[in-house]
């Protein structure tokens, strides 16, 4: 039977994970520190939704290499700009809401330069979309509460965000793939 181990860099998200499951490891940490902090290898890693936040996709899967074992196979679910993303990006405070998507056509070259083999690409566009239909729904649901919060401006600055994303994946400039690879 194998462990799970998660890591996130909020604080917070890693509390609420340690209180929900008190069995598992949970750390605090940037992908890059993945290395510095663990001792073992892994069979499994997974990401959701993280290498879209990060400038530098090549130094996150280098260090997702360094702690796979050989054979370890690394899913990827994240946001894939399919070449039109940067011309049609939700700006929020003056950058990309979602700055640093996943480049499709870069996709198997960052993977194969930290040492994985691409295996599978797969679009789930259609599940993102399915997503956000349901967030944007959820927050109109939820405009009272969040107008008590946060003002009419809140409001609607948050469902902008969040439908904007929404059209954005709906028009195809911006896609969510699952990845699959192989550590070499």
């Amino acid at each position: 039977m194998g462990r799970v181990t998660g890591i996130n860099i909020e604080p917070r998200s890693i509390e609420g994970a340690r209180n929900e499951y008190p069995d598992i490891r949970f750390e605090t940490c940037a992908i890059t520190q993945v290395p510095d902090l663990f001792d073992c290898r892994f069979d499994v890693i997974t990401m959701f939704n993280v290498l879209y936040a990060l400038a530098d996709h090549r130094t996150a899967l280098d260090a997702l290499a360094d702690v796979a074992r050989p054979g370890a196979v690394l899913m990827i679910f994240d946001y894939v700009d399919p070449g039109t993303y940067r011309r049609h990006a939700i700006i929020e405070g003056g950058s990309a809401f979602l700055p640093n998507p996943i480049r499709e056509d870069r996709i198997s070259q960052d993977l194969r330069d930290a040492g994985w083999i691409l295996l599978e690409k797969r679009d789930i566009s259609a599940s993102y979309v399915g997503w956000y239909e349901k967030l944007v729904d959820k927050i109109d649901d939820r405009r009272t509460e969040m107008e008590a919060l946060a003002g009419s401006d809140g409001f609607h600055f948050v469902r902008g965000l969040y439908a904007g994303l929404l059209d954005v994946l709906r028009a195809g400039h911006l896609a969510g793939y699952v990845i699959y690879a192989d550590r070499s």
